[in-house]
């Protein structure tokens, strides 16, 4: 096994799909950077004297919270997508090569299968939390480092949301449990992807669907509920990626969700892998 997850882990890293979702990635939360630089300005300017500093805090205004800037929406908008593209492909790409009769000659299947999920899984937790850092780090530069206040109405954390009461009391330690949601979140758009790919014939459909699942998800959302309630839970799969929702998404419903859906994609891919006919 640990000889399996090396070879896959440096098929993953060496790829050059994987550079190029972090580095699109990375471009688009420069936009969140260039956006806040310009508010920070404006307002210490003058623009809004008489307001807290709290409207303009790190805490709030990093790409892991923020919900007002464009660079914040397009970021988690391709969310799915970036969490893909570096390695959710290799399964099918490889059986259509041959590649992947010339690896099980060598290995075990289930073996084969087992390391396949590790690192295409760890491909997408990269692939998007680089970027969420970077952007966390840039801004640094540009936003005063205060502490969030309950009654800033920029901050869409309030009772009932991911770690609320950690994001007033400690923001630094609810950034870093951000960045763990975001990880998992894209670990699991990436093995979605792995397993859709078990069941199609063109890489880029298997790459695509965790993000015509999250969109779909929630059209869906939004044509059957009116997202008016601030106290259900929330359902859409583009809200449930962000650390921030508009209606309740606790920790122990965002993690439930999470489990379950490794779970459930962990189950299908060993169990349909290791049956699968390859050679």
């Amino acid at each position: 096994m640990y000889k399996m997850l090396s070879v896959e882990y440096r098929k993953m890293i060496s790829g050059r799909t994987l550079l190029v979702s972090i580095s699109l990635g990375v471009l688009i939360s420069i936009i969140n950077v260039i956006e806040n630089q310009s508010f920070v300005t404006w307002f210490l300017e003058g623009a809004m004297i008489g307001t807290s500093f709290s409207t303009i805090n790190l805490y709030v205004r990093w790409i892991g919270v923020d919900q007002l800037t464009l660079g914040s929406s397009i970021f988690f908008f391709i969310f799915p997508l970036l969490a893909a593209i570096p390695y959710s492909w290799s399964y099918l790409s490889e059986k259509q090569q041959g590649y992947t009769n010339h690896i099980l000659v060598r290995a075990k299947q289930k073996n084969y299968f087992v390391a396949k999920y590790i690192m295409v899984f760890f491909s997408g937790t990269i692939a998007v939390v680089i970027p969420i850092i970077i952007n966390f780090a840039l801004n640094a530069l540009v936003c005063p480092n205060s502490t969030p206040h309950v009654l800033n109405l920029l901050t869409p954390i309030g009772q009932g949301s991911f770690f609320s009461k950690v994001f007033y009391q400690q923001p630094l330690l609810y950034c870093v449990a951000a960045c763990f949601l975001y990880a998992f979140w894209g670990g699991v758009c990436a093995v979605v992807a792995l397993t859709v790919s078990l069941f199609v014939k063109k890489p880029l459909f298997a790459m695509m669907s965790p993000f015509v699942f999250a969109v779909g998800g929630d059209f869906l959302r939004q044509l059957l509920v009116t997202p008016t309630s601030t106290t259900k839970f929330e359902t859409s799969p583009l809200a449930l990626i962000r650390a921030t929702s508009y209606n309740m998404n606790p920790a122990w419903y965002l993690i439930s969700i999470i489990l379950g859906l490794i779970l459930a994609t962990f189950s299908i891919v060993y169990l349909k892998g290791s049956k699968n006919e390859i050679l």
